[in-house]
């Protein structure tokens, strides 16, 4: 495999270099697509190709990104131009050689392919549109699984390998479950350059989200108020606004300043547990702020309805607030009953 790998890349006997973990015909592919790199520079095609082969020299990742725009170019699909050596024949071979590498079905062992996806893709860095100017968690190379157009790929190509073990390339330190949901905040907020890949059917979100509840609320923070919104939907779609979700979720509807992020809040109380909301809505009426207090009156009219009016009567005969009040006053005088309220929404 040493001696294929020499033949590959062009280089002498190097001491001490690992093994390719990659097979010989889709290490061939893969010299053939990344030797267009030779456009920015030769030593910069052999480093990379090295880098993907074997893990060695990940400080070309530094050198891709420092020629990012050449870099992208010589791995475009219209760079004749940029490479007046290459034939258009040697070109199609090349983008060719790319869709055949990446129809292929792979195992977590694979960790290559990851390296592979991440020269492909760092010329991408800080671009402002298509699927790699998503502000998410997700790093480039993940993205670049499902890049077809940006990666020219066969638009008919399916992926082969699935979601659970192109996660598995991850860094260690990161969460599989924070990633695909990032993937899936992606796709519900970015259909056009990130549609029909059916995330939320690809990873059993039910059993990660429930699993990393820590990692997951930590991850909230992160993102803009729109895709928050997003995020508690997903909350709520996967039927998992209880417990603690309930009670970040009912903390975001209480403090948010995003009126988006409130509605979405809002939206998935509406699915809780009253039991358990009237608890929170109690002692939010006992020691909230006016703001929160006004809040929570409003949910217990909308998931309760009348059988709240005891609560909030009880509650208005000590209420200092007067824009509370006026809320509670309003809402008592209403027709609000939970059961229809709560059928209404979900229409």
């Amino acid at each position: 495999m040493f001696d294929f790998l020499k033949s590959v890349i062009g280089k002498g006997e190097q001491a001490g270099m690992p093994p390719t973990e990659a097979d010989d015909i889709t290490a061939t592919e893969i010299a053939v697509d990344l030797k267009r790199l030779a456009a920015v520079s030769p030593e910069l095609a052999q480093r990379a190709i090295v880098y993907v082969l074997t893990g060695e020299g990940s400080s070309v990742l530094l050198q891709l990104e420092q020629h990012a725009q050449a870099a992208q170019t010589a791995l475009g699909k219209y760079q004749l131009g940029a490479m007046p050596t290459m034939t258009p024949a040697e070109m199609e071979t090349a983008i060719q050689a790319r869709n055949n590498v990446l129809a292929r079905r792979y195992g977590p062992e694979a960790i290559w392919i990851r390296r592979y996806l991440e020269v492909l893709t760092l010329p991408y860095k800080g671009v402002r549109w298509g699927i790699f100017a998503h502000e998410g968690l997700s790093p480039l190379w993940l993205l670049g699984f499902f890049a077809k157009g940006e990666l020219h790929l066969h638009a008919v190509q399916t992926l082969a390998s699935d979601l659970d073990t192109v996660l598995s390339w991850r860094d260690a330190e990161d969460s599989a479950t924070v990633l695909a949901l990032d993937l899936l905040i992606l796709e519900q907020s970015n259909v056009y350059h990130f549609r029909s890949h059916a995330i939320g059917t690809r990873f059993d979100f039910r059993h990660g989200l429930f699993a990393e509840r820590q990692a997951v609320t930590e991850a909230f923070a992160k993102y803009d108020h729109p895709k928050q919104a997003i995020f508690i939907h997903i909350l709520k779609q996967f039927d998992l606004v209880k417990d603690e979700y309930f009670h970040f979720t009912y903390q975001q509807y209480l403090l948010s300043t995003s009126k988006a992020v409130r509605e979405a809040a809002q939206n998935a109380l509406l699915a809780s547990p009253p039991e358990t909301l009237e608890a929170s809505a109690r002692e939010t009426l006992a020691g909230g702020n006016p703001t929160a207090r006004a809040q929570a009156a409003q949910i217990l009219l909308l998931v309760i309805g009348e059988p709240a009016r005891p609560l909030l009567e009880d509650h208005l005969a000590k209420e200092t607030s007067k824009t509370v009040r006026k809320i509670i006053e309003l809402g008592l005088g209403s027709a609000v009953v939970g059961d229809g309220a709560r059928q209404a929404h979900a229409h």
